[in-house]
C-alpha cells in the first residue's frame, strides 16, 4: 500500500470550534474548573487531521492516530471560538505527521504534533475484532 507523499507535505486545513458546556473540563472529568478540556482540545485536533487525510488516501484506506504531543497553554471558555489549524510536516512511508496550532482571538491556546498512520481499513477492523 502507498499513497503520493508529494500531494500531502504542506497541506493545511484550518477549522472553528464552539466550545460548549460539554467541552468543559468539568463535564469530560479532566479537570474541576469550566474552561476547554485538554481532551476536548486534543480531539478536535485529531477531528482536523483526519479531515485533511482521509480525501488524500485511497478510499480503502483510513488513518488512525499513533502518537499526540500537545502543550494546552491557556484557557478557553463557553462561548469562545478556536481556530485550529492543522499542517502536514512529514511524511514517512505510511505515517504523516501533522504540526498542530490552536488558537483563540490570535493567541495560541495550544500546540504540538499528532502523527497518524494509513492502514487498510478493512485489514485494521478485522485486527481489532470489529469484523
Amino acid at each position: 500500500m502507498s499513497f503520493n507523499t508529494d500531494v500531502l507535505t504542506g497541506l493545511e486545513l484550518t477549522e472553528q470550534f464552539v466550545v460548549n458546556s460539554e467541552d468543559l473540563a468539568v463535564a469530560v472529568g479532566s479537570g474541576e474548573v469550566e474552561v476547554l478540556a485538554t481532551p476536548r482540545v486534543i480531539a478536535w485536533m485529531e477531528q482536523v487531521t483526519v479531515r485533511l487525510l482521509s480525501k488524500r488516501i485511497p478510499v480503502a484506506n483510513t488513518s488512525v492516530g499513533i502518537h499526540v504531543d500537545i502543550v494546552h497553554r491557556a484557557p478557553s471558555i463557553t462561548g469562545d471560538v478556536v481556530v485550529i489549524l492543522a499542517r502536514v510536516n512529514n511524511v514517512s512511508g505510511l505515517k504523516v505527521i501533522f504540526d498542530l496550532v490552536a488558537t483563540h482571538d490570535e493567541s495560541v491556546i495550544a500546540s504540538g504534533t499528532i502523527t497518524r498512520a494509513v492502514v487498510v481499513r478493512q485489514e485494521f477492523t478485522k485486527r481489532a475484532g470489529l469484523n
